[in-house]
């Protein structure tokens, strides 16, 4: 099977939007089409030289997708960079830490961590019953941090230890992601962001709707009234991507991903990358 019949069955595994000219160059500091649609993306820690692993939930029916995964820039143009398919599971969202530290959540609410033999583990246990979240984090050392199930928008958090010992966080929100050192930083419904500083939440500046990280473990935000991405550096927040020329709004993003509304796939090029 040649690169592109290659190329043309992944996507349709996926359920995915065609690109034309997956390997073409992009001008630099610019959205770049890969293969794909997607209704979640995440990305892990890099994975030496050659990048860091992205991590998809495709488009097909139901609320729970297939999940899919890349090393490095994912443009097909290299044969170890196809998607690959990850067996085994379906979900609404997957979220990475590094390759010890997988985890995925389904729509009720049930939690799994991926094992080291390509298969899944779960679901967690919680209070006697299965865990419940409705958002979730992966940390450092097999950890994960969950948000509860609450009827209310802000809900309770929760860190899940490598034991498996639940310890409940003081505070509740929306959204929750993770460092590289493995504390978390959350998001209220309101749009305020605090981040954890080992006993307790400091506030951020700034409203946003989404926080997440990357493989460099920047943090940055989703403007509510501009849709710019902005980075956390030297303790405020700097432009990182801007409004996206391709679609708007960016529906989810991580350091160099996002998808659109419609799931089609992006990766921002840098200086000096190629497509």
């Amino acid at each position: 099977m040649n690169r592109k019949s290659i190329v043309s069955t992944t996507m349709g595994l996926l359920g995915l939007v065609a690109f034309p000219g997956d390997t073409q160059a992009y001008a630099l500091g610019s959205w770049a089409p890969r293969p794909g649609c997607a209704t979640w993306v995440t990305q892990g820690s890099a994975y030496g030289s050659a990048g860091a692993y992205v991590y998809v939930a495709g488009c097909g029916t139901g609320p729970n997708q297939q999940l899919y995964s890349c090393l490095g820039s994912c443009n097909h143009s290299d044969p170890n960079e196809f998607w690959q398919h990850m067996p085994g599971l379906s979900a609404v969202q997957i979220s990475a830490f590094d390759l010890g530290s997988i985890w995925a959540r389904r729509s009720d609410g049930t939690v799994y961590r991926r094992t080291e033999q390509g298969g899944w583990s779960g679901p967690l246990t919680f209070g006697g019953g299965y865990a419940c979240a409705s958002y979730i984090a992966a940390g450092d050392s097999g950890s994960v941090y969950t948000l509860g199930c609450e009827s209310s928008a802000n809900k309770s958090i929760w860190k899940r230890l490598s034991n498996g010992t639940w310890l409940s966080l003081p505070g509740a929100a929306a959204q929750i992601t993770t460092t590289n050192d493995g504390l978390p930083w959350v998001v209220s419904a309101a749009g305020v962001s605090y981040r954890w500083n080992g006993s307790g939440w400091a506030w951020l500046p700034g409203t946003t709707n989404q926080l997440m990280t990357g493989a460099s473990f920047v943090y940055m935000a989703k403007g509510i009234n501009d849709g710019v991405v902005y980075r956390w550096e030297n303790n405020s927040w700097h432009t990182h991507f801007p409004p996206p020329d391709l679609f708007h709004p960016i529906r989810l993003f991580t350091q160099q991903w996002a998808i659109s509304p419609s799931g089609a796939i992006f990766r921002w090029l840098n200086v000096l990358e190629g497509g």
